[in-house]
């Protein structure tokens, strides 16, 4: 049950029908909890902090997103642990806080690529926004003083 109620919040979102998406997705969260659905739990949240990201309210998204990481990281979920760090990254390039920005999204284009994911070409094509927002210069300072960190 808690599967279908995620699908059909997604299907909701995807429609942009925000409020019964996100009605959806709590039912949903609810029943993972009941059950100790962890994985099913931090997808759940992940999606959440989606939804209030795209109503512009960014501390509620970030709490989610921070959520679903944590429970990533316990379940060694390493896409559910760079998907987070992207959206993280996201929120953070919108409120022009570009060295979190910055690290976020490359932590995430890294585990993305390493992972394979075709969504190592999203984190790609979100560092390059990051360049041409934040400046050339900028951005590759934080790449050098990231490379002599490693």
């Amino acid at each position: 049950m808690a599967m279908i109620l995620h699908n059909l919040a997604v299907s909701m979102q995807d429609r942009g029908v925000y409020a019964l998406a996100l009605e959806k997705y709590e039912q949903s969260l609810k029943i993972r909890k009941e059950i100790g659905d962890k994985l099913g739990i931090g997808q759940s949240l992940h999606q959440v902090g989606i939804i209030y990201q795209m109503k512009g309210d960014y501390a509620t998204a970030l709490e989610k997103y921070e959520q679903a990481l944590k429970i990533a990281e316990e379940l060694g979920d390493k896409l559910g642990i760079a998907k987070s760090l992207h959206q993280v990254g996201s929120i953070y390039h919108l409120q022009k806080k570009y060295p979190e920005a910055f690290e976020n999204h490359l932590i995430a284009f890294l585990v993305m690529t390493e992972l394979e994911s075709p969504d190592a070409q999203i984190a790609a094509n979100n560092l390059n926004d990051l360049r041409k927002d934040w400046g050339e210069k900028e951005f590759e300072e934080a790449m050098r003083k990231k490379s002599n960190d490693e």
